[in-house]
């Protein structure tokens, strides 16, 4: 029997991980799927978590990476500016997908993020803190007594739907949304959108309509 061939943007991502195929071909599907959301006037920072365990096993090697870079990628072509902390590993210039490896030390790279003072933190992570396991919490209870409001979210990669979390850390305090990309990331931008701006959804859905 033939394996199912997976369509989506995430699985070429996928398939580029284990084939490095021709890099063009993603590009134009990166290009697809952006051009289905509609562009947004503010400054994201995001926090993506390219760490050993985004690298998964099985017939799921690959799949949480292979979401965040998705979602990095198309959001990036339609936020007016954007900016990247990397967790686990730093891609080279050479290298903008990068390959799994090392801890994930998620506290540093969230003090960093609002050094930057943006609009929105999203942070693209399954979750597994296993550097100094707390300190994300100490953090984010240090800046709500310092009255630093930056909103944040958290998007945590799942290969279904149905994905049990109940082991994992999220950002506390703050939305989190599983993201499978099988049906695209459009859903995730507009509950993002209407979570930060839910007056101008609205607006939102007539823009994404035409």
């Amino acid at each position: 029997m033939t394996e199912e061939v997976d369509g989506s943007l995430v699985g070429k991502i996928r398939n580029y991980y284990h084939s490095v195929t021709d890099i063009s071909h993603l590009n134009e599907a990166i290009e697809a799927e952006a051009a289905q959301i509609a562009a947004w006037d503010a400054s994201v920072y995001f926090i993506v978590d390219a760490s050993a365990s985004m690298r998964g096993f099985g017939h799921r090697e690959y799949n949480n990476i292979a979401i965040a870079m998705g979602l990095l990628k198309v959001f990036q072509k339609r936020i007016r500016q954007t900016e990247i902390g990397w967790i686990g590993e730093t891609p080279s210039d050479n290298n903008t997908f990068p390959q799994p490896v090392g801890t994930t030390a998620l506290a540093p790279a969230l003090i960093k993020a609002i050094q930057h003072n943006p609009d929105l933190i999203i942070l693209i992570s399954d979750g597994y803190e296993n550097v100094e396991q707390g300190d994300t919490a100490m953090v984010l209870a240090g800046l709500e007594k310092l009255g630093i409001k930056i909103p944040m979210l958290h998007i945590i990669p799942a290969f279904t739907e149905r994905e049990n979390i109940t082991d994992r850390q999220p950002l506390v305090g703050s939305p989190t949304f599983l993201e499978t990309g099988q049906r695209g990331f459009l859903s995730t931008w507009l509950r993002i959108r209407a979570h930060l701006e839910p007056e101008s959804l609205s607006t939102l859905l007539r823009q994404t309509l035409s």
